[in-house]
């Protein structure tokens, strides 16, 4: 992903670039248009047509947050989405799997039910196209779909290569002839249509992350050149640069200018200066001005960027195989992760739930449910209390013990 549009995907980085953060106002059109064209149409629809309806844009680039990798995002995306979907779908709750159909392609239900998943723990936001009444599903990636301002007959729409593909909301019983969408969202506090992200928080360090390690890379790719500062004595700028487009600029902004455009950034940190001069009486010196960083300095910051990773996505380090140096706070590693799933896991479980049961399981009339690890057998076993009759065994027995003692 490049810098600038990771840097861009952050509120407040560059206050004068545009921001995915924002909510951009949809355009005002004209429904009706839509509406007249769409009573003729199928799924497919003229490029005006589409036009001719008010689209909620995406309150945060999905693109952007797809594009971001690092090795504790990505095992924690990972976790959590097989931890919350990827154990299947049964009816009822017992230990019978729901039989739903995959789609042509010989994905199973289940496969398209990860893929969603994934997306939802990615963007807040997870999409599932039913086809013909319930007779195959397929994924639909969430980077590629935007929403209607309409609620009651609400209307979405897919863009993939240039192509825009229409569907209806499931709950959209007018527009029968598009196929319906299930969207799964998690809670939002900053759009009433799009889910949230809940891992919004470890962004900074994702970047701070990447741009180290690039600062690293920099250190052998640029041939491991100290910080430090020139001193220039008995020199004077070229005329040709002072005239050129860094006219009007004082010789130490000149300067400052062109050190900035040449060796500023994590890419181009540790590149080799070479000056010269004709000048008999110049001369160039070298002086450090910062020691240089330490390996464990860098270890450290890593190190400190994957913790904050995880502690945004709330997933606990053993889950991802992260070290652990110690006991965070005065809780197990058994105990964490029971935590991790009744506040994590079990609370997106209860929103897909909801969601596929007012949807998938209203259309094939099936109680479905996710499957979930037995937490239970994590939990420190409790022993249980004597009975009277067992109490006055164990004092006898101990009594017996004793008096033999004695008696030896």
């Amino acid at each position: 992903m490049s810098e600038s549009l990771a840097l861009s995907l952050y509120a407040g980085v560059d206050p004068d670039a545009q921001n995915p953060l924002v909510h951009k106002p949809a355009l005002l059109i004209k429904d009706a248009e839509f509406r007249k064209e769409l009573k003729k149409a199928s799924s497919q629809l003229s490029a005006e047509a589409i036009q001719s309806l008010t689209w909620v844009p995406q309150p945060v680039s999905f693109e952007s947050l797809a594009a971001f990798h690092h090795p504790v995002h990505d095992s924690c995306l990972d976790v959590k989405t097989n931890m919350t979907v990827g154990l299947g779908l049964t009816e009822g709750g017992g230990d019978t799997d729901a039989d739903l159909p995959g789609n042509m392609t010989g994905e199973t239900f289940l496969d398209v039910q990860v893929q969603a998943g994934k997306d939802a723990e990615t963007t807040g936001n997870g999409y599932i196209e039913e086809v013909d009444g319930g007779r195959e599903y397929y994924w639909l990636p969430a980077h590629t779909m935007e929403m209607s301002v309409d609620r009651e007959h609400q209307l979405y729409r897919q863009v993939v290569g240039g192509q825009t593909k229409l569907f209806r909301a499931y709950h959209n019983e007018r527009d029968s002839h598009l196929n319906r969408v299930i969207h799964v969202r998690y809670p939002s506090t900053w759009s009433t249509y799009y889910g949230g992200i809940s891992w919004m928080g470890g962004i900074r360090h994702l970047l701070l992350s990447e741009n180290a390690l690039r600062w690293n890379q920099a250190f052998f790719a640029n041939h491991c050149m100290p910080m430090g500062v020139l001193y220039l004595t008995g020199m004077e700028l070229d005329k040709k640069i002072a005239q050129g487009r860094y006219k009007g600029r004082t010789p130490r902004d000149l300067v400052k200018s062109w050190l900035q455009e040449s060796f500023g950034g994590a890419d181009k940190a540790h590149r080799i200066m070479l000056l010269s001069s004709m000048l008999e009486n110049a001369s160039v010196k070298f002086e450090r001005l910062t020691e240089p960083v330490k390996d464990g300095d860098f270890l450290k910051l890593m190190d400190h960027c994957d913790t904050r990773i995880a502690i945004a996505h709330q997933t606990p380090r053993e889950l991802i195989s992260m070290p652990v140096a110690g006991k965070l706070g005065n809780t197990s590693g058994a105990e964490q992760l029971v935590i991790f799933f009744l506040t994590t896991i079990a609370a997106r479980q209860r929103i897909w739930n909801t969601t596929l049961n007012r949807t998938i399981g209203a259309t094939h009339g099936k109680k479905l449910t996710l499957r979930s690890f037995d937490y239970q057998s994590l939990l420190p076993q409790q022993p249980q209390p004597l009975t009277p009759e067992d109490a006055l065994e164990r004092e006898v027995k101990r009594l017996e013990k004793a008096l033999g003692r004695l008696v030896a």
